[in-house]
């Protein structure tokens, strides 16, 4: 690394560890903060791979979010999720086993959000259809 590139380094990092806290103090804004994560690593992913301490920070605080949190809810937790999507692709190819583990523990954890998220949509279109259905059946008796 070059010695412009540590001060800009750190400073994200500086940055990163606040939001971080921020979030954790003032949960109301955790979804706005990890969605900004998430936008630097999909903003520029070509310079994000050159930081790993950076990327291992992100990872670190989507492990907390998706496996180690009671703060948000799970419909917060699914929205975030959906908007992980991105970031995640990007961060499957970081090189550091450790960091990798953790990619794949909260990929699995969102596969299963996603999941839950996809059948519930499926079981609201199936009831709006059978509520259709009623109510149009209803409606040629009450026509005849």
């Amino acid at each position: 690394m070059s010695s412009n590139q540590t001060p800009t380094t750190d400073n994200v990092l500086l940055t990163l560890k606040e939001a971080r806290k921020l979030a954790l103090n003032e949960p109301q804004n955790y979804p706005n903060v990890l969605r900004s994560m998430f936008n630097l690593i999909t903003k520029e992913p070509e310079t994000q791979q050159q930081t790993s301490e950076i990327q291992q920070l992100i990872v670190d605080f989507m492990y907390e979010t998706f496996i180690n949190n009671s703060i948000l809810q799970q419909s917060v937790k699914i929205e975030l999720a959906i908007d992980s999507l991105d970031a995640l692709t990007i961060l499957t190819n970081i090189h550091d086993i450790a960091t990798l583990r953790k990619v794949i523990d909260i990929s699995c954890v969102i596969y299963r959000l996603l999941f839950q998220y996809v059948a519930r949509k499926e079981k609201r279109k199936q009831r709006g259809r059978k509520r259709t259905g009623a109510e149009n059946k209803k409606g040629t008796r009450v026509g005849n």
